[in-house]
């Protein structure tokens, strides 16, 4: 697979010259699969940050059904399909009853994760008039408890290996400066390499099961790939950089000015001084972008045919 991707890059590069700059990078990048299980929501309960309900299914009837539910997902590659004709009502129940949020006492629990993609995951906090049954009061109780959260992730061992579960954590203004927090998870964490997030009740930690390693065994990783050629470019010359610098070096290479609220900087360090001096960086006045400004709104069936592409890449579930 990375021969016939490398050949395909490198007819498109014969089709151009120097005159070109030819970006290769990646959102992510891929490593094998984690083989432990990390449940936010049972440690949560272990702490007393979460409640499970009172009436809920007994160990030896929820965890063989869980079982089957992964066995069918395996078993059955027309599920996508079963997920797009199904009711509304249906997906969202079915939605719920993976998560585990059926389980949950809602009038005592003060916490809650929040599903992300690995190997990140977000932690909510149940807050009394945000959401629908809150009960942590915005304000001191707010922020002391996610004081105390963060904190006890910063000191979690998984017992089977000694090691943390947690490479990092922030709260979400940490990072998302900017732009609508309320659809951020309160907090919001790197899990360690080999762990990834589940949501059973039962188990604070679980291995992954054989099958599902068989069935996929790999999965995405922080680190991606950025590799520039053409124009300017330093050739053989290493780069660290972020995601985020490539839209401000892509306008700079371009001849266009930087807007000057863009995250990222202009990756001059990858082209010749030479280039540099003859192309110095223009910036121009903020971009002053609010969430929904200058957009055009999506029509429904626009709407439902990103909504598909989405599921049926796995970035969301219905």
């Amino acid at each position: 697979y990375y021969q016939r991707l490398d050949a395909a890059i490198g007819e498109l590069v014969s089709l151009v010259d120097r005159d070109w700059l030819v970006v290769v990078m990646s959102d992510h990048g891929g490593g094998p699969k984690p083989w432990r299980r990390f449940h936010t929501n049972a440690w949560l309960a272990q702490q007393g940050w979460l409640h499970p309900a009172t009436a809920r299914p007994t160990a030896w009837v929820s965890r063989p059904l869980q079982e089957a539910m992964a066995w069918a997902r395996r078993a059955f590659p027309w599920r996508h399909w079963l997920v797009e004709h199904l009711p509304q009502r249906f997906r969202r129940e079915a939605l719920a009853f993976r998560q585990a949020t059926h389980l949950i006492d809602w009038s005592r629990t003060r916490a809650y994760r929040v599903p992300l993609q690995y190997p990140a995951e977000g932690i909510e906090i149940n807050v009394r008039g945000r959401q629908p049954q809150g009960v942590v009061e915005p304000g001191a109780e707010y922020e002391r408890l996610r004081e105390e959260i963060i904190a006890a992730l910063r000191e979690l061992r998984d017992p089977a290996t000694g090691r943390a579960v947690v490479r990092e954590v922030w709260r979400r203004e940490e990072v998302y400066p900017t732009g609508d927090l309320d659809a951020v998870p309160d907090i919001v964490c790197l899990l360690e390499e080999g762990i990834d997030a589940g949501s059973d009740l039962q188990r604070v930690f679980s291995d992954v099961p054989l099958a599902d390693l068989e069935r996929l065994n790999g999965d995405h990783t922080m680190e991606g790939i950025a590799i520039l050629w053409g124009a300017g470019v330093r050739a053989g010359h290493r780069l660290t950089l972020h995601l985020l610098d490539l839209p401000p070096t892509l306008l700079w290479a371009m001849g266009l000015p930087v807007p000057e609220d863009m995250d990222g900087r202009v990756l001059t360090e990858a082209f010749t001084p030479e280039y540099v001096a003859a192309h110095p960086v223009t910036y121009t006045r903020e971009m002053g972008w609010t969430a929904g400004a200058g957009r055009t709104a999506l029509t429904p069936e626009e709407e439902a045919e990103i909504q598909k592409a989405l599921v049926g890449l796995g970035y969301l579930e219905e």
